[in-house]
């Protein structure tokens, strides 16, 4: 099996290169730095000039994505760039997908994300059939890109992702931040979210990848165990056994959003499991940070 990627200089990426090394999975990368093995970058327009040495690829996966710095972590931008970027993605989607048949590429795996189904006042876990309402600019954008790669690719797989956490996160995310501080100022953190362990979700793709069976649709990726954000920042701290000062902004009134994947429906259309509860997954993360 030969598999293209996009994205491996990222968290999700680089797991995912990782993992299929250890299972000599023949990757070629597909990035905007001299290390990756075709040139692509979101941002710019033109072809992807792919070597003819790179032949017989069997799958794509697209966890490329630059939205997620400028939507999710700035607190300010302007319509422009929000225009930019928007442009940009879908743009560099299509150049994918346009590689892919000329490739003869048999799937397309695209990375999305949980954030198309926007917020959840209720108690309720997430489907796949739910009217999808997006509630932020990433959300949309993730949204709008599942529904072009549909029409113009057959063999058309979305993958929506719930919170994902473990090895090569980013620092300043919740799980490695609490995990690194000694002392740490939180917002409410009233937020009740699914989280699904790196590993969990590598096996997930590889499932989707192997599949015969599987060709399209859309997929949630999550553990499917609900739990609020201040457990989770909690358990942390009892499991890292080292004296830990956190500070929430505000006291706890109400739960804000939930949003968390339907157990039922993915054993039901991917006959799959998660192997680690929150508790083993943090307790495995942890435990290499202090190995």
């Amino acid at each position: 099996m030969k598999i293209a990627l996009t994205g491996s200089s990222g968290f999700i990426g680089k797991n995912l290169e990782e993992y299929f090394k250890k299972k000599n999975i023949e990757i070629i990368t597909l990035g905007r730095n001299k290390h990756h093995d075709i040139e692509f970058d979101i941002m710019k327009k033109g072809k992807i000039k792919c070597p003819i040495k790179f032949k017989n690829i069997d799958i794509l996966i697209h966890s490329a994505s630059v939205s997620v710095n400028e939507f999710y972590r700035k607190k300010k931008i302007n319509y422009k760039t929000v225009i930019n970027i928007v442009e940009q993605e879908l743009a560099s989607l299509e150049k994918l997908i346009n590689f892919s048949k000329i490739k003869k590429i048999k799937k397309f795996i695209f990375i999305s994300s949980a954030s198309v189904y926007g917020k959840n006042p209720k108690n309720i876990a997430f489907k796949t059939s739910d009217i999808p309402m997006p509630s932020d600019l990433y959300g949309a954008l993730k949204l709008s890109m599942e529904i072009l790669g549909g029409k113009l690719f057959k063999n058309f797989i979305s993958l929506r992702l719930f919170q994902v956490y473990g090895v090569n996160d980013l620092k300043f995310r919740l799980v490695p931040t609490v995990i690194n501080s000694k002392s740490v100022k939180l917002d409410n953190c009233s937020q009740v979210t699914d989280m699904i362990f790196y590993k969990d979700l590598n096996n997930l793709v590889y499932k989707l990848m192997t599949s015969k069976k599987i060709v399209k649709g859309i997929f949630n990726a999550g553990n499917c165990q609900p739990i609020l954000l201040r457990e989770i920042v909690h358990k942390i701290v009892k499991l890292k056994k080292r004296k830990t000062n956190i500070k929430f902004e505000r006291k706890l009134s109400k739960i804000s959003n939930f949003s968390y994947a339907n157990k039922k429906e993915i054993i039901k259309k991917l006959n799959w499991k998660p192997l680690y509860n929150i508790n083993l997954g943090l307790k495995e993360l942890i435990n290499e940070k202090n190995a």
